[in-house]
């Protein structure tokens, strides 16, 4: 979110594992400034995954709590929620009001 620039389209088929167990995000065709960029008219709006917030709608302009969102919904799939649900919850908090260092303190 450096520079006010957001991914847009966070959600796991985004996201690829390498061999060497690193992540990598790919498709970035959404991605741009908070605020100004726009999502795009016509796209599938289905959220079955629960991977996107539901402000996210057609032609309405990205905001960090959309990928704060979306990152919360990702971490669902990686953190074992029984074992970690404490920590879990703190870090979700943290995401969801956009507090990303509060939210990496956690992680740490």
């Amino acid at each position: 979110h450096k520079d006010d620039i957001m991914f847009g389209d966070l959600r796991l088929s985004n996201v690829v594992f390498q061999a060497d167990g690193k992540c990598r995000l790919i498709d970035f065709d959404w991605a741009g400034k908070v605020g100004e960029k726009l999502y795009p008219i016509g796209f599938n709006r289905n959220n079955e995954d629960g991977q996107r917030h539901s402000e996210v709608v057609a032609g309405s302009p990205l905001q960090f709590a959309h990928d704060s969102f979306a990152v919360a919904a990702l971490l669902g799939y990686f953190v074992p929620p029984a074992r970690y649900l404490s920590d879990w919850r703190r870090i979700k908090d943290h995401l969801l009001s956009s507090d990303f260092p509060a939210a990496l303190k956690v992680l740490k």
